[in-house]
């Protein structure tokens, strides 16, 4: 396969309906929505009212006038191919570690077997210790750490 290929691949079996011009006039948290917009209009991707989209994005905070990471996020509920801006959740990072005061970092996880497997897996290199305590016939994701976080066999 050539480099060329690579960089600009050809959808085979889907439509290509990114639209430029549309795009460039949109914000970046904009730009989300209609990327998440165009995800969920075509059900052989996203069930009727299913499917999640983040973005981390750099942004001006209104109240301080300074660069913020914040990320925005369609979550569970409500309906990807047709939601409003207003259909996203903004998470500023400064303000969630400032609810624990004694972590400098946070990790953004895309669903819950995700952070599920990110709590156990810092969560053992933190304390140097393997055993996990869990909910007894509890669902923690699909994840292989997630897993094996349940009593159920196999």
């Amino acid at each position: 396969m050539s480099q060329a290929s690579i960089a600009s691949p050809t959808l085979q079996f889907l439509e290509d309906r990114w639209d430029a011009s549309v795009a460039e006039t949109l914000s970046e948290a904009e730009q989300l929505r209609y990327r998440s917009n165009l995800l969920g209009s075509d059900l052989r991707i996203t069930n009727f009212a299913g499917g999640n989209t983040s973005s981390k994005i750099m942004e001006t905070d209104p109240l301080t006038g300074k660069p913020v990471e914040v990320m925005w996020v369609k979550g569970s509920g409500g309906d990807l191919g047709s939601m409003k801006i207003t259909g996203l959740a903004s998470l500023y990072m400064e303000k969630l570690l400032a609810l624990v005061p004694y972590l400098d970092k946070a990790l953004y996880c895309n669903s819950g077997a995700e952070a599920v497997e990110a709590a156990i897996k810092f969560t053992r290199m933190a304390t140097g210790r393997t055993g996990i305590v869990f909910c007894d016939h509890g669902y923690h994701g699909v994840t292989m750490a997630a897993m094996s976080a349940t009593s159920l066999p196999g």
